[in-house]
């Protein structure tokens, strides 16, 4: 088998336009094959020079149009076409990270492809009939058959795949359900060097989160209006006029904050605020590597991460009686939730055991294809 630094990679991404989790996921893997060439539909110039302003980067012109980039997220019936236009000839391995798109490019007989999966897609899978009884009847008379033929292109596209990863046992099941294909499981990672617990303890409790429906943001709104206790909120989006308008005095929004000030709020507050089901969800992970407990919706992801009793506390309906009564019972036993216990309960998350067990099943997917 060949050694790693021989293999000729592409390195594959759904999109640079935000710097989140999967991004940071990209990362690990082009420090594994920094020379790769990457391969990517739409992207901020931004983001990819706070990566690598020399990255070997292959996009779309269609995607990156400007009029066409500002409308990235609903040009649906484009994006096969423009997928399945990067080349992939002459590659030994191809690594996609996605949970959209670009794990069905075309992948040419004798190249491996992996493909780390944070879910298959959301909107045609998970929500297709939720977000359709929204529509209008001419929108769901055009959005049902363009749909339709997405579900049957992500289907194959899965088939071109030899091995695929995904973030959490509650992930391994979706794609069981949906593709009918077994994925191996490597949690995300949290930067448990950088997220460090501290020695300030402040008096607020806290949520940071994208403010989309989904998020739960108004759950925890709702039931910090009742408590009275201070929650700050860091995040914005859709929902952000809404949100603040029924928030009480005791809930403080900040639109965003620098990765430095994230982390003093994540170590100084009394407890962090998970309302929602994530398929893994980093953030609770970043409040725990601080030392800090979370309070949270139990399903999802939190599932697998958050120790009940020992790094953080379950609510188990999404309501606000649900949530307050938690939050209250939080708060007589606030003192037993040590700082060493809640950060020691997820050291295994650490970006070193990430890019070791990558490399790991690298190694057994390309020594497979020589057998």
């Amino acid at each position: 088998m060949k050694k790693l630094q021989d293999l000729r990679v592409a390195l594959v991404h759904d999109y640079f336009m935000q710097h989140g989790g999967a991004e940071r996921v990209f990362e690990v893997l082009y420090e594994i094959f920094p020379d790769a060439d990457v391969f990517c539909p739409v992207v901020n110039r931004s983001i990819i020079d706070s990566i690598d302003s020399k990255m070997k980067l292959h996009t779309s012109r269609f995607f990156n149009n400007p009029l066409i980039k500002r409308y990235y997220r609903v040009m649906l019936p484009f994006y096969p076409l423009e997928i399945e236009k990067f080349d992939l000839s002459g590659y030994d391995l191809v690594i996609s990270d996605s949970s959209g798109w670009v794990k069905n490019v075309i992948i040419p007989p004798g190249t491996k492809h992996i493909s780390y999966i944070y879910n298959p897609m959301r909107f045609l899978w998970n929500y297709f009939h939720q977000d359709l009884h929204k529509r209008n009847t001419v929108q769901r008379l055009i959005l049902s058959p363009i749909m339709h033929f997405l579900r049957i292109w992500d289907y194959i596209g899965t088939n071109r795949i030899d091995k695929i990863i995904t973030i959490s046992k509650h992930v391994i099941k979706r794609i069981e359900k949906y593709y009918g294909k077994k994925a191996d499981l490597i949690y995300p990672y949290v930067d448990t060097d950088f997220y460090r617990p501290s020695n300030y303890k402040g008096d607020y409790f806290l949520l940071v989160s994208r403010f989309r429906p989904y998020k739960k943001v108004d759950l925890a709104i709702k039931a910090f209006n009742r408590t009275g206790d201070k929650l700050l909120i860091i995040g914005r989006g859709e929902k952000e006029k809404e949100y603040r308008k029924m928030a009480k005095p005791n809930i403080i929004f900040l639109n965003s904050v620098d990765d430095d000030h994230l982390r003093e709020y994540y170590a100084s507050c009394r407890a962090f605020i998970f309302p929602q089901e994530e398929d893994f969800g980093i953030t609770p992970l970043e409040a725990q590597s601080c030392g800090r407990p979370v309070i949270a919706f139990a399903a999802g992801g939190a599932l697998e991460t958050i120790t009940d009793g020992v790094s953080g506390l379950f609510f188990s309906k999404q309501t606000v009686s649900s949530l307050a009564n938690v939050i209250e019972r939080f708060k007589k036993v606030e003192h037993s939730f040590k700082k060493a216990k809640v950060r020691e309960s997820i050291l295994g998350f650490s970006r070193n055991n990430f890019k070791k067990q990558f490399v790991q099943q690298i190694e057994l997917t390309m020594s497979d294809s020589e057998v």
